[in-house]
């Protein structure tokens, strides 16, 4: 048999609630050339019985059923070892995919060979009901982008479809000492080698929940971004070529331990983690004031306000798979 165009990795852990929905979107896909490698990183649930009822179906699915829960970064790489596809592209068990995800995203890579990594814009939904699109709030970057994603990382794995050449180019898998930020560690690596492009249209729809690692391992996040400034340090040549880019990470860092000491009561804390970087940055100006006149609970009841105000007035377009010459 002929190996698929696209090899599509989805982990799950006790998936089972959900898991059934980010399926149906795989298969709704206009593209038909894919393969589905899915890793149950052992669910104690229903997830197994669903995915071996799709398999029966006579669905492509290529199945690695863990004894053991590995973790999120391991179970990547147990997928991407499984795959056989040209194009590799990732979803997780709770997401959703526009149908014309993989077919507004393959020809690009056809349209230029030193493109390593295609991604979109996608729509973050809360449970409550709030959502905003990606690129609303973070600038997409495309082209050599390694320096823009380190000042600014607008890149959600969901929507990542990498070409397959980079991992045979020397590119390591996913880092399994990372629990949250497994996926911005892999593709600021793949980004030094290789060219990213992006579609500007929301592709894919990833649903926020107050139980999923993002949000409970929420400690995680400044502890995995020292190891990545770590690992990028022990390069000089990155503090030669992009020591704005690099001093730039170092201070969302510091964001994102003001953020937590906030959201915990914590305001002198908060405010010590951006004074140093008041007189460098506007957004350190903004998050100081905030952080001095509103305790966090206030400050989101606002945000959340603004944010349905402004979704009650917006008009939402169609998603058009790019133009390809």
């Amino acid at each position: 048999m002929a190996m698929p165009r696209v090899s599509v990795n989805l982990c799950c852990y006790n998936a089972e609630s959900f898991l059934e929905e980010t399926l149906q979107s795989i298969f709704a896909q206009t593209d038909p050339d894919w393969e589905l490698v899915i890793v149950n990183d052992a669910s104690t649930d229903g997830t197994d019985a669903l995915i071996r009822s799709h398999i029966a179906a006579g669905r492509p699915i290529v199945y690695d059923p863990l004894s053991s829960n590995v973790g999120l970064g391991a179970a990547r790489n147990r997928a991407l070892a499984r795959s056989s596809g040209e194009l590799i592209a990732f979803i997780d068990h709770d997401d959703v995919w526009h149908p014309e995800k993989l077919a507004c995203q393959v020809p690009l890579f056809d349209a230029d060979p030193r493109v390593g990594l295609v991604y979109s814009d996608c729509v973050n939904v809360w449970e409550h009901g709030e959502w905003f699109r990606q690129f609303d709030r973070l600038r997409p970057c495309e082209g050599e982008a390694f320096p823009a994603l380190l000042a600014q990382y607008p890149v959600s794995i969901q929507t990542v479809v990498i070409r397959r050449r980079a991992l045979e180019d020397g590119l390591v898998g996913f880092d399994p000492r990372f629990r949250v930020l497994e996926d911005m560690e892999f593709v600021l690596r793949l980004s030094r080698r290789w060219r990213l492009a992006v579609v500007r249209d929301p592709l894919a729809w990833i649903k926020m929940r107050r139980d999923s690692a993002t949000w409970t391992l929420r400690d995680r996040w400044p502890v995995e971004m020292r190891l990545i400034l770590e690992a990028l340090r022990a390069d000089p040549e990155i503090e030669r070529r992009h020591p704005e880019a690099l001093a730039r990470f170092v201070f969302e860092i510091a964001r994102m331990e003001a953020r937590i000491a906030w959201e915990r009561g914590r305001r002198a804390d908060a405010l010590a983690c951006l004074e140093p970087y008041r007189r460098r940055y506007r957004e350190a100006l903004r998050d100081v004031w905030l952080v001095r006149c509103l305790p966090h609970a206030a400050y989101q009841r606002v945000r959340r306000w603004m944010v349905r105000g402004a979704q009650a007035l917006r008009l939402t377009e169609p998603v058009k798979c790019p133009t390809v010459h």
